[in-house]
């Protein structure tokens, strides 16, 4: 089972994600992509972790996702990415011109798992164009992927307000 959970900021997706993995009987691995770039950053990761049990498994991974997926894919392994927003967010940081072969590395190492997967991304389509050309690229990459994502998940669920809608 491949599942994607897609919402707004603050819109319950990462505490639904994790509501899914704690009902699994796998041993849990979450793949964190956020790094700590200022105060605020620092608490909302602070504030992840400290809702965590404590027993699973975490991985700090704010690029190369792809190696983690394939070095985790087992059977008996629940992989919770979370999340896709903060993943490209670094891309475009660190190296922008590798978005695209990030994205299709990425997506191949989805496609070949066999264990359990649940990926947490933001939806960033639903306001205004941004006013700025490096806010509407992102918007766009963003879009794109989620669209990608979407494709190769069994199951989409939308946050709003804490509240899960299951879309596909």
């Amino acid at each position: 089972m491949k599942h994607l959970v897609i919402g707004g900021v603050r819109s319950g997706k990462s505490s639904y994600a994790q509501s899914l993995v704690e009902q699994s009987n796998k041993h849990v691995y979450v793949i964190v992509t956020a790094e700590a770039c200022d105060t605020e950053m620092d608490k909302r990761i602070k504030h992840h972790k400290n809702n965590r049990p404590s027993h699973w498994h975490i991985v700090e991974e704010p690029m190369f996702i792809e190696k983690q997926l394939n070095k985790l894919n087992h059977s008996e392994h629940i992989i919770l990415i979370d999340c896709m927003t903060l993943w490209l967010n670094n891309l475009f940081y660190y190296n922008e011109q590798q978005i695209d072969e990030a994205t299709t590395s990425l997506l191949k190492a989805i496609d070949s798992l066999d264990c359990e997967l649940v990926v947490v991304s933001n939806e960033v389509g639903l306001s205004i164009t941004p006013d700025n050309e490096l806010a509407r690229r992102f918007a766009d990459a963003q879009g794109w992927l989620n669209q990608a994502l979407a494709k190769r998940m069994n199951r989409v669920t939308m946050t709003v307000a804490g509240l899960p809608f299951d879309i596909k």
